[in-house]
């Protein structure tokens, strides 16, 4: 095929630029930068200072203590003591403080944590959960923020530091190491401005359907102003009604009447260089509409009100859909089928790795396992493709595969989890134990399966130590807190192991063999109404069971002496 070389010489120049410091545009822009710097976007992401603060999260009965540089967890054990206590640096926020801020963990491999308490502005100030955090089974500790999330918080990285401080100008001009080759996007055309912009405002919905899904060949910070987006990913509408939230700026824009019958761009109202008054958006409301209403009102109050974001419950943003008259009633649909909002007609999609995830969260594991196949043939995703092949093929039992696939990922802690459950299921514990030690103390699954190792292989002290390592990290892991409270009744600590196994139950409801324990503990300390409550729900749960059918009878004998 013929490439013309001024292709050649474009994407030779693309391929050079670097991104660098901007601190140097300040020399010829410096009332920009300045103007810059004060807006949400230069403040997006910063160094932390320090915070104080505390805050008790009912619905999973924890406590959090922000204490300057980090932030704490602990809470109440079955004697009344702090339990299950870990504590973060906190090292980084995102959020510039007009909505919200929330902090992050940096880890001593260089990964970023998010913390589960942010602070928002509403109301004078106060904290809360993190979004997507205010439920019982939340990601406390563990949620990791990976480049894809951290495109829209922050600058791209850079070869002189790794991790800068805000998104800055290179953001919507490219990367500027060769000043020649930098962007207007003032000169482009309307889709390719309206690009710049919706590189992060054009999410249809961040619940996880996905909405977005980035190219298998490009990187995370691979899309430079001027391209067209739908070639860095594709973009897909949702049959979520009303939904609001926080992202969708661009998106809602696109269904207004003012956007479909104008030319306008995001830059028509908004000057990304500075804050701006509600008067400057009124005022170019008037410039197409001067008739239309009274100098003295303000169009923003009936045509782009206010709304309460549905992913973020603590923040209030303008609704960018400008529409005639405001709906009665704002309605959060269900989710529906995804349709393409962009793409290009003609051009196959090959996302295996994405199709693989979708197979294996509906439960279809040899279509998943067909397809992270196909990724890794392709390169698309070649080590979470790897990970999820050998979780997909541990799932179907068969361990050897898992195990060869596992060993090929000696530095994903979640790959080793698997790698190791899978060498425990073989009976190869010092296999296991090797690589469960070291995805422990990322992984709180792995310090589970490290204490049913150490237990097999008979050092009780060791699984004991391992089971509340797990809990520390996750307090809500229903297995650990069953086999710990396994491990303290095997030595009659009766008290301790009816806490633990209550608190597996609180996790899962289903979960047979806790109630099974749980209901023999409480017959052994002669509690045997409760027990044969217990014991009723396992059998509920496991009619089959001829071991529970049999120890409910004996407590129910024990209830009529």
């Amino acid at each position: 095929m013929l490439i013309s070389l001024a292709g050649c010489a474009r994407q030779h120049e693309q391929r050079a630029a670097q991104y660098v410091d901007t601190a140097g545009c300040a020399t010829c822009h410096r009332e920009i930068v300045e103007a810059y710097r004060k807006t949400g976007m230069g403040r997006s992401f910063t160094r932390a200072a320090a915070v104080e603060g505390r805050f008790f999260h009912q619905s999973s009965g924890r406590y959090y203590e922000m204490n300057g540089g980090s932030m704490s967890r602990h809470q109440t054990g079955f004697d009344g003591k702090p339990v299950n206590r870990l504590e973060r640096s906190i090292d980084y926020v995102i959020g510039s403080g007009n909505h919200a801020r929330t902090f992050l963990h940096r880890n001593a491999d260089g990964t970023l944590h998010e913390l589960p308490v942010s602070w928002y502005s509403e109301k004078g100030g106060s904290f809360e959960m993190s979004p997507g955090y205010d439920k019982p089974d939340h990601d406390d500790f563990r949620r990791l923020i990976p480049e894809d999330c951290l495109f829209c918080h922050n600058a791209y990285p850079r070869q002189d530091n790794p991790l800068p401080e805000g998104i800055d100008c290179q953001r919507c001009h490219g990367p500027a190491s060769d000043h020649k080759a930098l962007v207007n996007p003032a000169k482009l055309s309307r889709e390719r401005q309206m690009d710049v912009c919706e590189q992060c405002h054009l999410e249809a919905t961040s619940a996880p359907l996905p909405a977005v899904v980035r190219r298998p060949e490009r990187a995370p910070f691979s899309f430079r102003p001027g391209e067209d987006l739908t070639d860095y990913a594709l973009y897909f509408d949702t049959d979520l009604g009303d939904r609001f939230e926080v992202a969708h700026q661009a998106y809602r824009l696109r269904k207004s009447a003012c956007f479909l019958k104008s030319g306008m761009t995001c830059t028509t109202c908004h000057d990304p260089h500075r804050e701006q008054t509600a008067e400057h958006f009124v005022a170019v409301c008037k410039t197409c509409h001067a008739t239309a209403h009274k100098a003295s009102e303000n169009c923003l109050e009936c045509h782009m009100w206010r709304r309460r974001t549905d992913d973020v419950p603590h923040v209030v943003l303008t609704d960018h859909y400008i529409q005639r008259r405001k709906p009665a009633v704002f309605v959060a649909a269900k989710f529906g089928a995804r349709v393409p909002y962009a793409g290009k007609p003609g051009k196959p999609e090959a996302l295996y790795y994405q199709t693989g995830m979708d197979e294996s969260k509906a439960g279809d594991q040899p279509a998943a396992i067909r397809a992270f196949e196909e990724a890794i043939r392709h390169n698309d995703n070649v080590g979470p493709s790897r990970r999820e092949l050998a979780a997909s093929l541990l799932l179907t039992g068969n361990l050897t595969r898992a195990v060869e696939e596992g060993e090929k990922l000696p530095n994903d802690s979640l790959a080793l989890t698997n790698l190791g459950n899978a060498y425990l299921q073989l009976g190869r514990l010092e296999d296991a134990r090797r690589v469960l030690e070291k995805a422990a103390p990322e992984q709180p699954a792995a310090a589970n399966l490290l204490g049913l190792t150490l237990l097999r292989a008979g050092d009780t002290p060791g699984a004991e130590k391992a089971f509340r390592d797990a809990l520390n990290q996750q307090p809500d892991l229903a297995e650990a807190n069953n086999n710990l409270g396994n491990l303290l009744a095997a030595r009659h600590d009766y008290a301790e192991a009816a806490w633990y196994f209550g608190k597996a139950i609180e996790s899962n409801p289903n979960y047979v063999d806790a109630r099974h324990s749980y209901g023999l503990v409480l017959a052994l300390t002669r509690n045997f109404a409760k027990a044969r409550l217990q014991l009723e729900e396992a059998l509920r749960l496991a009619p089959n069971s001829a071991e529970i059918r049999g120890d409910l009878d004996d407590v129910r004998r024990s209830l009529h002496k």
